[in-house]
């Protein structure tokens, strides 16, 4: 879902992915692409669960965090490992939203509430104080794309 979406798949994280919208093609919808990806994802794990449940397993379910701003992304390492990723500040809060998500939860920050406003449908949360970050972050629930 995240190539559906004009992503990049930037690696596997043990129960998790990290991707990447608006780099290395540049894309000015890469927020809502982004949201969008996510938006499948939990769609198509609900679905998913709907058959483990059927079958007598436990439901799977999705956390994701979505943040938008400047970061460093391109081929990052020395001379004798380099890896095409992206890094900063920016990164790590997506990764701190992730963590907030509930069970098949979408949550954006404020940089990205700015840039999908209008296109989503949002609940605001309120302001979180998130590892390794003086400032609170802002955070919103996706709850659908807007309809009108």
């Amino acid at each position: 879902m995240v190539f559906q979406f004009n992503g990049t798949l930037d690696k596997f994280l043990g129960d998790g992915l990290l991707a990447i919208y608006g780099a290395p093609v540049p894309d000015e919808n890469h927020a809502y692409h982004a949201v969008q990806a996510g938006l499948n994802m939990i769609e198509h794990m609900e679905e998913y669960n709907k058959q483990r449940v059927s079958w007598g397993e436990e439901p799977i379910y999705l956390g994701i965090g979505i943040n938008s701003g400047n970061t460093l992304v391109g081929n990052i390492g020395s001379g004798q490992r380099t890896e095409y990723t992206v890094i900063g500040d920016t990164v790590n809060t997506a990764s701190r939203l992730e963590g907030l998500a509930g069970e098949n939860e979408l949550l954006i920050s404020a940089a990205t509430y700015e840039e999908v406003r209008g296109l989503v449908e949002c609940i605001p949360l309120g302001d979180y104080i998130v590892k390794n970050r003086v400032e609170p972050v802002t955070v919103y629930k996706v709850i659908g794309v807007s309809h009108g």
